[in-house]
């Protein structure tokens, strides 16, 4: 499977399932060779009871999603954007919003029976969970590798709004949270950030606006309570402001976590500057216009005869 717009741009190419279906469904043993890259996939909808991933569904399959957008989905349980069911796909550069779990979790992305996936780069922001998890939830021997992505503004009527965490007794349960901003998601219950019913999320050098590391995970270098300072506005694109903290304040350790992107959400190389930037984005500053001086001329003197 390989499915490219001509221009890498998803605002140019839209799958627009008009509420009739779902975008892709993976379920025959693909793998990270099949690609989906530069389109928008929205307004997908699988409504009868018990059915998962809104947007995109794969089942004992994988597939590389690059520079997509997931959008408007909905999901009569789990995952209204994108189910991942034992799954080792790799998301890089995606936009997963506005999705809804009606009546399960995961409104974004669900990752479900040892869905290993690595997520980069990525903003996951406005999605609902009809119970809980309203940005992620990882269940069931889950362990993805979340580097340098955006977790905002996602809600859930229960429990962990911007991500919810339950092993299930399987005891591997470990999603890895590297350089990763969580800010402004909401829960009706606990954890606004994230919400840890049992496994073992492991959170490093990310902001967490909770103002504390969520109970039952283990949190080294992070940053708490602290604005990180996006551009939100009319475009909601959430890159970095310059007065950003999240500035130069991640890992660029590539040898204890390889799995970090060597470019940011817009193609531009990591680090800018000194460190890695917390987020999906890499602040680079505008260059500032410089006016080349120029001399002024002077009259030649001229000899008058006298």
């Amino acid at each position: 499977l390989a499915v490219r717009s001509m221009s890498d741009n998803p605002d140019d190419c839209i799958i627009d399932c008009d509420s009739a279906g779902r975008g892709f469904n993976l379920s025959n043993g693909e793998t990270t060779n099949s690609l989906i890259q530069g389109l928008t996939v929205r307004s997908g909808n699988v409504g009868n009871p018990g059915e998962n991933g809104g947007g995109i569904s794969c089942i004992n399959a994988s597939v590389t999603l690059r520079k997509c957008i997931v959008l408007w989905c909905q999901a009569n349980n789990m995952g209204g954007g994108i189910f991942l069911n034992n799954s080792q796909s790799f998301i890089d550069r995606c936009k997963v919003r506005e999705n809804w779990a009606q009546n399960g979790e995961g409104g974004g992305i669900m990752f479900y029976n040892f869905a290993n996936t690595v997520v980069t780069n990525t903003v996951i922001w406005g999605n609902e969970g009809g119970t809980n998890g309203g940005g992620i939830v990882c269940r069931y021997g889950s362990s993805p590798n979340i580097m340098n992505c955006t977790i905002v503004m996602n809600v859930t009527n229960s429990n962990g709004g911007g991500s919810y965490i339950y092993d299930e007794g399987t005891g591997v349960t470990s999603p890895q949270i590297v350089n990763t901003i969580f800010y402004n998601n909401e829960a009706a219950g606990s954890g606004w950030d994230m919400y840890v019913v049992s496994g073992a999320p492991y959170i490093f050098s990310s902001s967490l606006y909770d103002g504390f590391c969520p109970p039952g995970a283990v949190c080294s270098g992070c940053y708490y309570s602290q604005d990180p300072r996006l551009v939100l506005g009319v475009w909601q694109d959430f890159h970095l402001q310059e007065d950003s903290p999240c500035i130069d304040q991640g890992t660029n350790d590539l040898v204890t976590f390889p799995w970090l992107p060597l470019n940011d959400y817009d193609g531009e190389s990591r680090p800018a500057y000194t460190t890695y930037d917390i987020g999906a984005d890499e602040f680079v500053a505008t260059p500032t216009a410089t006016q080349t001086p120029t001399s002024t001329p002077t009259s030649t003197p001229t000899n008058t005869p006298t």
